[in-house]
C-alpha cells in the first residue's frame, strides 16, 4: 500500500509540472493508457492523479468525457481576480476578529521591511523584482495562514493559479504571484503602501478597513494584467524568473 501511495505521489507531482509547464496544448484531453504509457506507470497511479489534479482545479472533468486540460480567456482571469479579492478580503476579518498573532505579525512586518529596502536599492531590476515577488507572497500568506481555515485557504490557492496561452497554441500556467512581475516601480510603491495599510488596519482590529484595501488592492493587479494581456513582455516578464 504504502509503495502504490508513493508511486502516486510521485505521479501526480510530475503530471502536475508537466501540466504547469504547458506540456499539454489547451483543451486537448488526457486518457489514463497514454498517459501511463507516456510516464513509464501503470494506470492506477495516473488515475489517483488525474483524480487529485482536478480536484486543484489544474484540469476540468466531465462524466462521459473524462480530463480536459484548461484553458481560459481575460474575462476568466478577471473572474478568478475577482473571486480572490473577495476570499481575501474575508481573510482580513477572520484575522481582524481573532487578532493578529504573534508569528502572523512578525511575518508581515518582516516582508513590508524588506520590500521598503528593496525599493530604496535604486533601479527597479529583475533581480529586485523576483526577490519582491516572493515578499509580497510571503505578506499575503501570512494573512491567509493566520486565518486558519482550510477551505479558505484551498480557495484561495485556486484563485491563484491561472491558464495563461502562450505563442504557438500552447498554455502555460501562472501563479498570481508568478504574474505580479509585471509590476513597474510606481505599481510596486502602490502595493507597498497597500500592504501597510492592511497590517495597519489588522494590528488596531479593523478588519472592514483591511478587507477594503485588500479588495482595491487585489483590483489594481487584475488591471495591470488586464493592461499587458494582450503584449508579447507578458510572457517574458512572467518567466524573467527562470533565467
Amino acid at each position: 500500500m504504502e509503495k502504490t501511495e508513493t508511486r502516486s505521489g510521485a505521479t501526480t507531482s510530475r503530471l502536475r509540472q508537466m501540466l504547469l509547464e504547458g506540456a499539454f496544448p489547451p483543451d486537448s484531453r488526457l486518457t489514463e493508457t497514454v498517459l501511463a504509457e507516456q510516464l513509464g506507470v501503470s494506470r492506477t497511479p495516473v488515475r489517483d492523479a488525474l483524480s487529485t489534479l482536478a480536484l486543484e482545479g489544474l484540469l476540468g472533468y466531465e462524466p462521459n468525457r473524462g480530463y480536459e486540460v484548461l484553458s481560459c480567456t481575460l474575462d476568466d482571469v478577471l473572474g478568478a481576480y475577482e473571486v480572490r479579492k473577495t476570499l481575501e478580503a474575508l481573510a482580513c476579518r477572520i484575522v481582524a476578529k481573532a487578532g493578529l498573532d504573534v508569528q502572523a505579525r512578525a511575518r508581515m512586518m518582516d516582508a513590508n521591511e524588506q520590500i521598503e529596502r528593496l525599493l530604496e536599492s535604486g533601479t527597479w531590476r529583475a533581480d529586485r523584482a523576483r526577490r519582491w515577488r516572493e515578499l509580497n507572497a510571503s505578506f499575503h500568506n501570512a494573512i491567509i495562514d493566520a486565518a486558519a481555515n482550510k477551505s479558505l485557504t484551498q480557495a484561495i490557492r485556486n484563485t491563484q493559479r491561472l491558464p495563461i496561452m502562450v505563442a504557438g497554441g500552447g498554455a502555460r500556467w501562472f501563479t498570481h504571484e508568478e504574474l505580479v512581475l509585471l509590476f513597474d516601480d510606481k505599481a510596486v510603491r502602490r502595493s507597498h503602501g497597500d500592504h501597510c495599510k492592511i497590517f495597519s488596519a489588522l494590528r488596531t482590529g479593523d478588519g472592514e478597513k483591511a478587507s477594503e484595501i485588500m479588495m482595491a488592492h487585489i483590483d489594481h493587479a487584475a488591471g495591470v494584467l488586464r493592461a499587458n494581456w494582450d503584449k508579447p513582455g507578458l510572457m517574458r516578464a512572467t518567466q524573467a524568473e527562470k533565467k
